[in-house]
């Protein structure tokens, strides 16, 4: 939408309501009416053309850094398991390998196991967890970019500029018309309202663009903000401490404790019949193992948190 000077506006509106009319001099008038109304068109389609620039460079930064980020995020496993596959492959050739097995070509059975089972597990070229930060970046980015409307920001102010332009090309085409239609330098009082009119036109479809783009942009605005509230009421939610509830009906045979597995957690020792567990939302596998008379006994269960409430399990070691 553009923005102009409140004082500039002030001498245009100034210039406008001094004119007189008056026969012989109306042709001046007119001239003055629409150098008014074209100067307006001209000042908002600058703006728009103005306005433009920052906006597809932001536009292209937040776009493009999301794509990049994300599809290296993709790409990280592949290219640790390739400088996996590398680093295992210079350990079975290298020199020490060789002096180590005494053997020019020695066999895949030659390796020592422990360094073999090393290689397989701990060779990452880049920790695995960067995926998720790399998404988390991307998807920043990507929420910045509505936010503040860059890219749509920037094809809504793109439209405007060539609806502006078209429009004033249509205006002077028809309002040379009308001069062509005098058949006089002077037009009559009739003439003079009929050119009026086809200025008054224009002015409303200058108005009805700027109006249209500013709409646009309030409504897309209103939502990405409505859809931001959603998102960050729901990571809210999630981010409330759960917890589990349990009830081993048969924990105190257990001696001289029982084992608490909840998801990837690491097992807790317990004693008797009672156990709860702080846990965030989401849905997890609770499974408890123990000894009850020397013999090895367990039970397990699927178990759906909602985030900010206690869930209540019961289980029988069998």
């Amino acid at each position: 939408m553009p923005r102009k000077d409140l004082q500039s506006k002030k001498l245009e509106s100034e210039k406008l309501e001094s004119v007189v009319w008056k026969t012989g001099e109306m042709a001046n008038v007119l001239a003055t009416v629409r150098a008014f109304v074209t100067d307006r068109a001209r000042a908002a389609e600058d703006w728009y053309f103005a306005a433009k620039k920052p906006t597809r460079f932001w536009g292209r930064v937040f776009r493009v850094g999301a794509i990049l980020l994300t599809a290296f995020a993709a790409l990280l496993p592949m290219l640790n398991e390739i400088h996996r596959s590398w680093q295992i492959e210079k350990e079975f050739t290298g020199p020490a390998l060789l002096a180590e097995t005494n053997a020019a070509a020695p066999p895949i059975n030659a390796v020592p196991m422990l360094k073999l089972e090393k290689l397989l597990v701990s060779r990452h070229w880049l920790n695995p967890v960067w995926s998720t930060v790399l998404l988390g970046v991307a998807a920043a980015l990507l929420a910045l970019d509505r936010f503040y409307g860059t890219t749509s920001g920037w094809v809504r102010y793109v439209l405007s500029a060539q609806q502006l332009t078209e429009a004033l090309d249509d205006f002077q085409l028809a309002f040379e018309a009308q001069r062509l239609s005098w058949g006089k330098p002077e037009p009559t009082p009739e003439q003079a309202l009929a050119a009026l009119a086809v200025i008054q036109k224009f002015l409303k479809q200058v108005d009805g663009i700027v109006s249209d783009e500013t709409k646009t942009w309030a409504a897309e605005f209103t939502e990405v903000v409505k859809q931001l509230d959603e998102q960050m009421k729901l990571a809210s939610q999630a981010k409330r401490q759960s917890a589990i509830q349990l009830t081993v009906t048969n924990g105190d045979q257990c001696k001289p404790t029982w084992k608490l597995h909840v998801g990837g957690r690491v097992p807790e020792d317990r004693v008797g019949k009672e156990a709860s567990v702080e846990v965030p939302g989401g849905l997890y596998v609770v499974r408890i193992t123990g000894e009850i008379s020397g013999k090895p006994v367990q039970a397990e269960k699927a178990v759906n948190v909602t985030a900010g409430e206690i869930q209540k399990v019961e289980l029988t070691l069998a």
